[in-house]
This record gives structure tokens, sequence and C-alpha cells, in this order.
């Protein structure tokens, strides 16, 4: 942890080469089919061990523990240290059991939609990404949980929180950069894809900022591990507000520039499709980041002067 937050950059760099693998697991890199490599290797998993436990009694047991097996790698981290708690070894067994039901109801598929008899080829990857957003939920959650049951220590607790903020920051630029990616494919199909792209990178602003923010923040947080309240602090705080307040003007005029942009463009996007660009989350975060960072910041020359006094 202590590498990847020395600098900015190398925690950008983290968060980007982490989504864009997600992304391309997720999406189609063949055009012609609609399967990822990820959900590709899955789907054939899952089509062996179908056909194993359906070819006789002994190959089904086997199957079955082919599957129980490969369901049981959260149980690994029961055997950490830090892993030992009653929550935590409630998550990680909800995460095996998942993984596990998962499997199975893939192998049977029917269970999920009775209804249907045929089962189309493309039905499976779609049920893939599905369970596969489920398990990764609940993950994130075991991760994020582990962050947080922590000692008192002070630096302890900078450095999981810094992990905290790692692990968030790597699921919104994923999530990010999954939804962009769709749109991107939705919008280049388009007659009007000129004004729709301009669409597309204004709402895209803001959270760009917030990221390069919250990389920010990560890396403020290694550098107040030798003391909160130490003076060198105060050039460090003046850079992360200078760069909240750009964040948060551009974020501003960027809602504007977007609704503004629509008005004037319906007659050339043909249709009467008026939608209110507000960054909700954005504004909020970057709002927080700023209210502390000036308590932090007034704060510093105040504890300056009761040392100085005492």
């Amino acid at each position: 942890m202590r590498y990847i937050a020395k600098q900015p950059f190398r925690i950008m760099i983290l968060t980007l080469l982490f989504a864009g693998l997600v992304t391309m697991a997720f999406f189609n890199l063949n055009l012609s089919t609609d399967r990822s490599v990820l959900t590709s290797a899955i789907s054939a998993w899952i089509n062996w061990l179908r056909d194993l436990s359906l070819s006789s009694s002994l190959n089904n047991i086997i199957a079955w523990g082919l599957l129980l097996l490969t369901s049981a790698g959260p149980l690994i981290l029961l055997f950490a240290r830090r892993f030992r708690s009653l929550i935590q070894i409630i998550l990680i067994s909800s995460l095996t059991l998942l993984i596990a039901i998962s499997q199975y109801l893939l192998i049977n598929p029917w269970l999920i939609l009775p209804n249907v008899q045929d089962f189309p080829a493309e039905v499976l990857p779609m049920l893939i990404r599905i369970f596969l957003l489920v398990i990764l939920s609940l993950g994130l959650i075991v991760i994020l949980y582990s962050l947080i049951a922590v000692k008192n220590d002070e630096s302890t607790l900078i450095t999981r929180f810094q992990g905290f903020l790692l692990v968030g920051l790597i699921a919104y630029v994923t999530a990010i950069s999954i939804s962009s990616v769709s749109q991107w494919q939705s919008l280049t199909d388009t007659p009007d894809a000129s004004i729709r792209l301009w669409l597309f990178f204004i709402e895209l602003l803001p959270a760009l900022l917030l990221w390069i923010v919250a990389a920010c923040v990560i890396w403020f947080l290694q550098t107040i591990k030798a003391g909160l309240f130490e003076p060198s602090n105060l050039k460090t705080l003046r850079k992360l507000k200078l760069l909240v307040h750009l964040s948060l003007t551009v974020s501003v005029c960027s809602l504007f520039a977007y609704n503004f942009l629509q008005l004037i463009a319906l007659s050339q996007i043909g249709e009467m499709h008026f939608r209110v660009h507000v960054p909700i989350v954005e504004l909020l975060i970057l709002l927080i980041v700023l209210f502390l960072a000036m308590i932090l910041e007034k704060s510093i020359p105040v504890h300056q002067e009761n040392q100085t006094f005492v």
C-alpha cells in the first residue's frame, strides 16, 4: 500500500488497469459473438460439469465434488488471522455458498427460467454476467469489512482507510468504465453521433475529476502518517483544496453545458427527449472533501499555537 499510495499517478494507473481488465472481461472482444473471454471460460466449465454429471452416477458425484471444491476458494481466507471474527466468518461462508448455488443454477438454468423450454446460446452468458455481479458485490463487502475491522492504531487505521478508499475508487472507475463502453457502442451507431458524443464526454467529465481527486486524497493520507497536524501538511492541503475547487467549478459548468447543449441540439437530434444531467454523487463527495480539507487547514495552526503555549 505504501508504494501504491506514494504518488497519485500510480493510484490512477492502478484503477485504470483494473477497470480495463474487468471491462474487457465483461464485454465482447469478438463482435461477431456475444461472449467475452471470462464468460466463454465459465460457459465451457459449466457445460463440461453438466455433461459430466449426466454421463453416469459416479461422474455425477465427481461433478458435485468439483463444484464444491471450486466454490470453497473463499474459505481459504478463514485461515488468515485477520478473518476470524464472527461477521467475517458469516460473510465468507455466505460468499462460498453463493458461488456454489450460482454454479448449480447455471448448470440447471431451467430452475431460474422454468417457462423457457429451449434456451438460446446467449442465455447462459447473460446469466453468468448476472451471477458474477452478485458474487463480486458480496466479495467487495468482505474486502471492505476486513479493511474496517482493525485495531485502533492511528497509522494502521489510516492505512486501512486508504485501502477502503482504493477499493471504492476501483469499483467506481470500473462501473464508469463498463457504463461508458456500453454507451459508446450505442452512440457510434446513431446518425447524430457527433452531438451525442459531445454529451457523452460532458457527462463523463465530473466522474473523471472525482477519480483524480480521490487519488490525491489517498496520496494525502499517506503524507499525514507522520503526523496529522504537522505544518508541512498545509502546503499539500492547499493544493488539494485548489484541485477540489477546480473540480467543483468544472462539474457545475458541465451540468449547464450538458443541459444547454441538449436544448440547442433538439432540431439535430430529431426527438423530444430531454434528460437533466446532475452529477449529484460527484458533487456531494467533492463538497465533503472540500469541507474536511478546510477544517483540517484551520486546525493545524490552532494545534501549533496550543503546542507552543504548552
